[in-house]
């Protein structure tokens, strides 16, 4: 399998591309290196595909439930289910080598989640803003669940 990954990752590089070229968000990053932008497109994609497939929404809907950015508190994907009343975060990383995922980014989006969860609203999250109404509405109901995500491209026992 091993041998195999440079192709499974071209393979899943150019699937990103065929459902979101156009649609995720790269403003942000306009005027970096392009193969920054690149990484930044394929991290911001896998967020929204792995949004896709968890609470299935198509390709237009889960880009533009892609937060990620500067100030995204490291949540890199935000849903609201209001009629399943299911909040979906995300984290994702792409990854061109073997390094996993670093303790920091998801001890970030662990506090980014439980900073949600108390409602506390900064600069460091404004990129969640525009859904406050929907969080605030969502955990005002008691059945409303969490689906943590940890998206990442990644060999199994690498993060």
């Amino acid at each position: 399998m091993a041998g195999n990954r440079p192709l499974l990752l071209t393979r899943l590089s150019e699937r990103l591309h065929g459902l979101f070229d156009g649609l995720i968000n790269l403003n942000d990053v306009a005027g970096k290196p392009e193969k920054d932008i690149e990484n930044f497109f394929l991290t911001r994609s896998l967020a929204a595909l792995s949004l896709m497939d968890d609470a299935d929404l198509r390709p237009d809907q889960a880009a533009i439930c892609v937060t990620d950015g500067g100030s995204d508190d490291g949540i890199d994907g935000l849903y609201i289910d209001e009629k399943k009343k299911v909040i979906y975060f995300v984290q994702s990383k792409w990854r061109s080598g073997t390094k996993g995922v670093e303790l920091s980014d998801f001890t970030r989006f662990r506090d980014g989640v439980k900073s949600v969860l108390e409602l506390k609203w900064t600069t460091d999250n404004s990129n969640l803003h525009p859904f406050i109404p929907k969080i605030e509405n969502a955990l005002k109901d008691i059945e409303t669940t969490l689906v943590i995500i940890l998206a990442h491209n990644l060999a199994t026992g690498n993060a």
